[in-house]
This record gives C-alpha cells, sequence and structure tokens, in this order.
C-alpha cells in the first residue's frame, strides 16, 4: 500500500508559455504572476469581458436557489485588492456587486468573495461574460432558464408608473 508523500510546502501550479511575445505584452500590462497580489490589467469592455470570463471559469461559482434558477455568480480569491478593482470596474458598466470577507477557521489567510446577484445583474454578467466562459458546467447555467424571474415587487411597480 503506497501512501502519499508529506509534502513540507503547498503543490503549485505552473503555466509554461513559450511566446516570447506574449510573456512580453503580460509585462508591459504590469502583470505579476506566482503571487496573492496579481493585478487587474487596464482594457476595453470587451477584453476586460473575456479576462472576467477565464477569471470565473478558474476561480468562480454559480450558485443555485432551492427552486434550481440560479441565485447568483460569485468569484473568490485571496487578494481582495484586485477584487475590489474588478467590482469598481464592473460598476462602471452599471453592475451591482458585493464584495465579501471571510475569516476561515485553521485558515491564516482572509478569503474575499465578489457575489453578483439580482436579475439585471445576472443578465448582465451571463450576455457579456458568459460567453467567454467555456466551461460548460458553468455555461449551463447562464441561459434564460436558469435565470430568476423579474420580482413581482418590480413588476408591480412599472405597472403603477404606467397609470
Amino acid at each position: 500500500m503506497s501512501r502519499k508523500p508529506d509534502y513540507p510546502w503547498k503543490p503549485r501550479l505552473r503555466l509554461a508559455v513559450y511566446s516570447r511575445a506574449l510573456v512580453g505584452w503580460l509585462i508591459n500590462r504590469k502583470l505579476s504572476f506566482g503571487t496573492q497580489r496579481w493585478n487587474v490589467p487596464k482594457l476595453s469592455l470587451n477584453l476586460f469581458c473575456s479576462y472576467l470570463g477565464g477569471l470565473f471559469d478558474a476561480e468562480g461559482q454559480v450558485i443555485l436557489a432551492s427552486n434550481g434558477k440560479v441565485y447568483g455568480f460569485v468569484i473568490h480569491s485571496a487578494n481582495g485588492p484586485s477584487l475590489r478593482t474588478i467590482a469598481k470596474r464592473i460598476s462602471e458598466f452599471g453592475l451591482e456587486c458585493s464584495l465579501k470577507t471571510r475569516k476561515r477557521r485553521s485558515k491564516p489567510s482572509v478569503h474575499y468573495q465578489l457575489e453578483i446577484r439580482k436579475r439585471r445583474n445576472l443578465e448582465w454578467f451571463a450576455r457579456n461574460v458568459g460567453k467567454h466562459s467555456h466551461l460548460q458546467r458553468k455555461n449551463r447555467f447562464m441561459t434564460e432558464e436558469f435565470l430568476p424571474r423579474e420580482s413581482t415587487q418590480r413588476h408591480l411597480k412599472q405597472v403603477v408608473d404606467l397609470r
């Protein structure tokens, strides 16, 4: 019976990039690598949504309500400043989100969550970011079928406004 070796360090993932042009481009954008302090590049809306789609694929989660509809989208990270930058950038496009901080037992570092809720925010995220997400298990929830219906209160308010 073989046993897993006990490593005194945490395993790290490596990304090998063999393109000098790509590495040069990333360095010119002042991106840092191999740390919890990665930074958010300044990009146009389309490129930012693509960047967010990749981040969502890697660190995102779809939260489902008990009725099977999407309750929210969450991006997790140990890097609070970068998630704050993303939240600020998202708000420039009219999207509402919240940034939560959690301290976990038996974990030395703080954990941050960027949460997106409410139908109009979920629709924006699904429409603009979902098309850049490549994970089928997350993408299938970014359709009209899984998004929550508009609340009755909002619908009633719109009817009253029309009178």
